[in-house]
């Protein structure tokens, strides 16, 4: 009760090197509902999403992105709450994700709808991310204390409080962008362009399994000159 954080940080890693302890790979939470014969509910992701060699390219970015949209929304309360840092990441990533299928399906797409939801979604990637790296930091601090010799620990503690601050700020920041109204109209735009890419459309569109490969011939191209 009347020791410093940093007192505390010190005996944390001294005690994980003595016992030779890992980072719990589940939260609290999750704990406590194994002990009680429970689990954590994953997201519904049945056979209507999955892409089919017959469905047509408009189709298959439909699947896509109501795959991956509905995870986003599944983290969305985990990521308010802040109990368990991997709801956050795993909305980032689903960010991550939806910009990737609207890069990858762009000349599919309705051209303004999708630019305009691209943008939203980066707007959204980047409030996500600011809490997110700053989690990493403060872990990869919180380890490296362990390791300093004392006469640095003062001047790192003092880095860690600054980026709880930050952390603190950003987060604020964050759940005031998951309540505002951007977020509500980002969300309806996603739903709007999967209905009209379920629509029948009067040109047709080509199966996804002759096309995938052109499709995903630039991203390869990417990879390999990387």
């Amino acid at each position: 009760r009347e020791g410093s954080a940093g007192s505390m940080i010190r005996f944390a890693s001294d005690l994980r090197r003595a016992l030779k302890l890992k980072p719990a790979s589940g939260s609290k939470f999750e704990y406590g509902l194994r002990e009680a014969g429970l689990s954590v509910p994953v997201p519904a992701e049945g056979p209507a999403l999955r892409i089919r060699p017959r469905d047509t390219v408009r189709k298959a970015a439909a699947r896509s992105l109501t795959r991956h949209f509905h995870r986003l929304l599944w983290h969305a309360p985990g990521t308010r709450l802040g109990i368990n840092p991997e709801c956050l990441h795993d909305m980032r990533v689903s960010v991550r994700r939806l910009r990737a299928i609207l890069r990858l399906f762009r000349a599919s797409l309705p051209p303004a709808s999708a630019v305009k939801l691209a943008e939203e979604l980066k707007w959204l990637g980047q409030s996500l991310g600011a809490v997110r790296d700053l989690d990493v930091h403060l872990q990869e601090c919180a380890a490296m204390l362990g390791r300093l010799p004392e006469a640095a620990r003062a001047a790192s503690e003092n880095c860690r409080r600054e980026m709880s601050r930050r952390r603190e700020w950003a987060y604020d920041a964050m759940c005031r962008d998951l309540r505002s109204p951007r977020f509500r109209a980002l969300k309806e735009a996603c739903r709007e362009l999967i209905r009209r890419l379920r629509r029948p459309s009067a040109a047709g569109s080509a199966e996804i399994a002759a096309e995938g490969a052109l499709l995903m011939e630039s991203e390869w191209n990417s990879i390999l000159k990387a």
